[in-house]
């Protein structure tokens, strides 16, 4: 099921970095999704990975 939350992204944004996506939640961005990733076949090489969505900017007419 698709949240209504998630209905007005307009950009998707992956990082590795804690740091960075503290600062993307900081200015409005919303957090969709972590997940733990690896860039070789070593166990211990395990990152988590962050998906944050930007949400649109209200529209005023």
């Amino acid at each position: 099921m698709l949240q209504e939350s998630l209905l007005n992204i307009s950009r998707v944004q992956e990082t590795h970095s804690e740091s960075e996506a503290n600062a993307l939640l900081e200015k409005g961005w919303k957090l969709i999704n972590i997940y733990t990733g690896s860039f070789s076949v070593e166990y211990d090489d395990h990152v988590n990975i962050y998906v944050l969505g930007k949400p649109d900017e209200p529209v005023n007419i």
